[in-house]
């Protein structure tokens, strides 16, 4: 995945995370909508996914 864009006249750069190496818990406790939204792309760490998609 890349991690820029460059168009005629602007260029971006971006940092890529790769979801499976966050540990959904950190985001759970976040308990806004964005953080939730992205915790089911995280790490359950062993955990039942359908259990931790219950809390929500």
């Amino acid at each position: 995945m890349p991690d820029r864009f460059e168009g005629l006249d602007t260029h971006h750069r971006y940092g890529v995370v790769d979801m499976r190496s966050v540990n959904c818990e950190y985001l759970i406790k976040r308990d806004t909508p964005e953080a939730l939204v992205l915790s089911i792309l995280c790490d359950f760490k062993g955990h039942d996914p359908q259990e931790i998609v219950k809390i929500f």
